[in-house]
């Protein structure tokens, strides 16, 4: 999701200002010192409310509507220079949508960017992904936003519900899903075996995941998606902190649409592991016939490995 133009990105931790009160008496000037003065100020990457908490030339404190969380110190930039922080050098990123470009926390994995809220996503030269949030919880975002966690985003209080299909649900593009987040049919032809299409969400990964026994716990976890049987899945790594995907749950075939099945075992590094609960991913099309429409088709994965899925 993430390129030479970064898609949206979403995003924190509630920051808790100072109002001073100035006492004065009878036909004495009321001072209004109660303004930015009062901010507590922050450090590069950190939260913020107003520019003038954020350090660095031109420095602008990056809001929540704008998908961070609790706010977000950065610079402008043209190339990494004034990017280099805390004995590391970080990316210098124009998101999509956007006419300048701005310092990005640079990370290995979630973990790394030290904020509730905030995971790492995508790999850029010549290292590392960047910082984004994924708001779980109104908590997390400042005064006045709250957390709509179909898009896993701070939107201000009082913002309709979004329309469009739900985690599951079948799409042709984002802008079908309440998430802004759809798994096509095909890309570029090749056929990804969601027929129809699903919406999915984001989320970060709790802790359980493991490739010891997948997950700790009998049932897997929902974390911060927005449907009340929908998982937090992991998409690549297991690892505390990291990016996930919020799949459609369920506890049968039966409650998946027809080209999708329940997956409740999974593979471990030694062994198999089942859950009271799994998520709705394509059949294989060796076993179970394709809806009607689709053929079975051979494909080979990025990752060299051959999956046999519905396409048309």
């Amino acid at each position: 999701m993430l390129g030479a133009s970064m898609s949206r990105s979403r995003f924190f931790v509630a920051l808790h200002f100072v109002l001073l009160c100035i006492a004065c008496s009878d036909g004495d000037p009321v001072v209004d010192d109660a303004g930015t003065d009062a901010l507590a100020p922050s450090e590069l990457f950190g939260p913020c409310v107003d520019d003038s908490q954020c350090p660095g030339e031109g420095a602008v404190c990056r809001r929540d509507e704008d998908g961070f969380p609790g706010g977000h110190c950065s610079v402008p930039c043209d190339d990494r220079t004034p990017c280099d922080a805390f004995g590391s050098y970080h990316h210098c990123v124009r998101r999509e949508g956007e006419t300048q470009s701005f310092c990005e926390q640079r990370c290995r994995n979630g973990l790394d960017c030290g904020r509730e809220a905030y995971t790492c996503e995508g790999e850029l030269p010549p290292s590392g992904g960047v910082c984004v949030g994924v708001c779980a919880s109104d908590t997390e975002c400042s005064e006045g936003y709250v957390c709509d966690r179909h898009s896993a985003r701070c939107v201000p209080a009082g913002t309709s519900e979004p329309t469009g299909a739900v985690v599951g649900e079948p799409c042709a593009n984002n802008d079908e899903c309440r998430s802004q987040a759809c798994l096509r049919e095909a890309n570029g032809g090749t056929p990804s075996g969601f027929v129809g299409g699903a919406c999915i969400g984001r989320c970060i990964l709790p802790a359980g995941y493991s490739s010891n026994f997948f997950f700790s716990g009998p049932v897997l976890p929902r974390a911060g998606c927005a449907g009340e049987t929908d998982v937090c899945f992991p998409d690549g790594s297991l690892t505390e902190g990291d990016l996930g995907i919020c799949l459609d749950g369920c506890s049968s075939p039966a409650d998946c649409r027809e080209g999708y099945t329940c997956r409740q075992q999974f593979q471990t590094a030694s062994s198999t592991a089942s859950f009271d609960n799994g998520v709705c991913l394509p059949i294989d099309c060796t076993r179970t016939a394709c809806p009607t429409g689709y053929q079975c088709r051979q494909v080979t994965r990025s990752d060299g490995s051959v999956s046999n899925v519905c396409g048309r």
